[in-house]
């Protein structure tokens, strides 16, 4: 994020609001706002604070310790605050993780890659607390039957783990016969909106995960022994994929035959696959006409340095795209038999929808676009993000790589957090 003059006013307002947070309880929110202060250049030495106290609370002696340093380096803190906040984390004791724990990693409901997203997240989280993962995509996903855990139609379980009998649970919503259940107040009610840092300091056997948290987020926490620690943003999502989330064999032979179909992976031309969005995209977004028209130019670029044999690979779930692109690219443009719309309702949240169907051309929709010779989305798509992830994971060079506009997975998301 580039940095933005800082107007002293609106930041002395900020530091007040988000230490009000922490003072009645929402740590989360006051500690993302401070995070996203600092990567705008109006963090000092009193936003430190803050993470040092939000630390103290969750049991993290090293990050409250790192927070004060960073404190006392920015300046805007008086010495006696400084001071203050060492001394409470020089005696605070070292948390030990829980031994047979367990978090648990529901579906977040939203797009099929956006609950990938939290679990990547939280896979980090479990990390960090020392806890197996299970994923366990319920009646709450936008994509399964219902009955089954949907997780395990798409890929294999993340560990061997399972739910221990007797387990205490946190947040206390959660029972061992309501895990799978559609809803259980992710957004309101009692343990709502908890990202990841109240997990940090829980004591209970099973901890469970209903609310998204951001890698971003959540790589602030990153402990020195992980093997995340030193790694980038952008470095982390490859790493993480790679270590646990494993495709279905037989999904990946269903994207096998579709590139032997299309002709990707061959020798022959070489491919562009394009990711674009619209539907529901458009109401997050706005008017996306200059974002189309960037699509174009871009696709034409690469055209001109790859050769004249190159082809145009469409993933989207959009027909006018689709229409779009025919129009423009006629025989050089191969695509799959996709469901799409004409509308402003992602396929996802239609009524009628076959989530399974759903979820498997994404995903499938995701492995061919790794496989092309470049790669052309939207920055801000999960989709297009974790296309491109995928494909670094089979080499493809970042330099063949381009998201148009701001990337989604550099946003804090802190409103999220908000429960007035």
């Amino acid at each position: 994020m580039p940095a933005i003059p800082v107007d002293v006013q609106r930041q002395n307002l900020l530091v007040s609001n988000v230490r009000d947070a922490v003072g009645r309880g929402e740590i989360e929110l006051g500690e993302r706002i401070c995070r996203e202060m600092h990567a705008a250049g109006w963090g000092n030495g009193r936003t430190w604070l803050v993470i040092a106290e939000v630390a103290r609370r969750v049991g993290r002696r090293d990050i409250a310790l790192d927070a004060v340093t960073h404190a006392q380096a920015a300046g805007g803190a008086g010495t006696e605050e400084i001071n203050a906040a060492r001394a409470a984390a020089d005696s605070m004791p070292e948390r030990a993780g829980v031994p047979g724990g367990v978090h648990v990693i529901r579906s977040w409901g939203q797009g099929f890659w956006s609950d990938v997203d939290h679990v990547i997240g939280q896979l980090a989280v479990a990390e960090m607390t020392g806890r197996a993962p299970i994923v366990l995509w319920g009646a709450n996903t936008r994509f399964g039957d219902g009955t089954t855990n949907a997780w395990e139609h798409y890929f294999e379980p993340v560990s061997q783990a399972q739910i221990p009998t007797g387990a205490s649970f946190f947040p206390s919503k959660w029972r061992a016969d309501n895990l799978t259940v559609a809803e259980n107040g992710a957004f309101t009610g009692p343990g709502s909106r908890i990202a990841f840092l109240p997990f940090l300091s829980s004591d209970a056997t099973l901890t469970v995960s209903d609310f998204h948290a951001p890698l971003i987020a959540v790589s602030h926490w990153i402990r020195a022994s992980s093997v995340l620690s030193g790694k980038s943003l952008q470095e982390m999502y490859p790493a993480l994929l790679s270590a646990h989330v494993r495709v279905r064999g037989d999904i990946v032979a269903r994207a096998d035959t579709a590139a032997a179909e299309l002709g990707l992976g061959q020798g022959g031309a070489p491919v562009i696959s394009v990711h674009v969005r619209g539907s529901d995209k458009v109401i997050e977004m706005g008017d996306m006409r200059p974002v189309h028209a960037a699509y174009h130019s871009e696709v034409d670029r690469r055209l001109e340095a790859l050769g004249k044999d190159t082809r145009v690979l469409l993933l989207t779930d959009w027909q006018p795209a689709a229409d779009q692109f025919r129009a423009r690219y006629g025989s050089r443009m191969i695509e799959t038999a996709a469901l799409r719309t004409a509308g402003t309702v992602g396929l996802h949240f239609h009524d009628n929808r076959d989530g399974l169907k759903l979820g498997r051309e994404v995903l499938i929709d995701a492995l061919l676009a790794a496989r092309a010779n470049a790669l052309v989305g939207l920055g801000w798509s999960n989709v297009s993000l974790y296309m491109a992830y995928l494909a670094k994971i089979r080499g493809m060079h970042d330099e063949n790589i381009s998201l148009l506009g701001p990337n989604l997975h550099f946003n804090y998301n802190w409103p999220l957090l908000r429960k007035s």
